[in-house]
């Protein structure tokens, strides 16, 4: 691996940046403080347009995962203990991508 590879910075890409944003506004419509990976999940079957969504979408409908996830959010059994906050996830979500180089 070139000392250049290990150097770069990856940046978000504007569908990356509303994926994370309605991940955020998902969690929060939920009473949520924090995003967990299934908000990360409703957000991106909710985007059709994303390669990942499609890719999903030729193994099983999109709206059977977010029906899915959702029935386990709502469920006795979901726990959030182990999910923590993590700091300064706000500003990166609100953050412009130039503005995190």
């Amino acid at each position: 691996m070139s000392d250049r590879a290990v150097q770069a910075q990856p940046t978000q890409t504007p569908r990356t940046q509303r994926i994370l944003i309605t991940a955020a506004e998902i969690a929060v419509g939920m009473g949520h403080n924090y995003i967990g990976t299934e908000h990360l999940l409703l957000a991106l079957v909710r985007d059709g347009d994303a390669i990942a969504t499609q890719a999903i979408a030729k193994l099983v409908d999109p709206r059977k995962v977010e029906t899915q996830v959702l029935e386990m959010i709502s469920s006795k059994s979901y726990n959030t203990s182990s999910s923590q906050v993590v700091p300064g996830l706000a500003r990166v979500v609100n953050s412009r991508p130039e503005d995190r180089r």
